[in-house]
């Protein structure tokens, strides 16, 4: 019985450190939404509104009081992501990891496979690692891939078998 009073308290005790450092982000929240009222789309306006209260008490716990500029500092900041200010896609191509992991190889038959991959790509919903094999393959049904993938950081991982 004792361990569950331990955890509630240490739930407990959590949600209260949540809430405090969540409450900076409250408050500043508040802050600039009353700035864009303040300015009504003007900028300068704005500025001016944020830059003017920075130094004035704006938060007030009890035990504790803390400047607009305080509460910035201790805020909770979100990512371009949160703020619904930006995505971003990345997209990776197999074909240049291929290649990279093959240390840039000039092998002709290795390069032919890359090729024959590429165009196989175009009319194929097969992953292109697939695609690659059947090509090496395809053209010289005796070479190793082993060979082709012998690099320093992948030596461990390799086998000539």
């Amino acid at each position: 019985m004792q361990i569950k009073g331990a955890i509630r308290f240490l739930a407990s005790a959590l949600a209260v450190i949540c809430i405090y450092y969540l409450s900076f982000t409250w408050v500043t929240n508040g802050i600039y939404d009353d700035a864009e009222q303040y300015a009504q789309g003007n900028p300068d306006k704005e500025y001016q509104y944020l830059d003017s209260i920075s130094s004035k008490v704006v938060y007030n716990l009890g035990f504790r009081k803390y400047t607009f500029r305080e509460c910035q500092e201790r805020e909770i900041n979100l990512g371009l992501d949160l703020k619904g200010g930006m995505n971003v896609i990345l997209e990776i191509s197999v074909e240049d990891i291929i290649r990279a992991m093959a240390n840039n190889s000039k092998d002709s038959t290795f390069q032919k496979a890359l090729h024959l991959a590429r165009e196989k790509s175009t009319n194929s919903r097969a992953e292109f690692v697939d695609l690659f094999g059947e090509s090496f393959n395809e053209i010289d049904p005796d070479a190793k891939l082993a060979a082709i993938f012998n690099t320093i950081e992948l030596k461990d991982k390799i086998d000539f078998n």
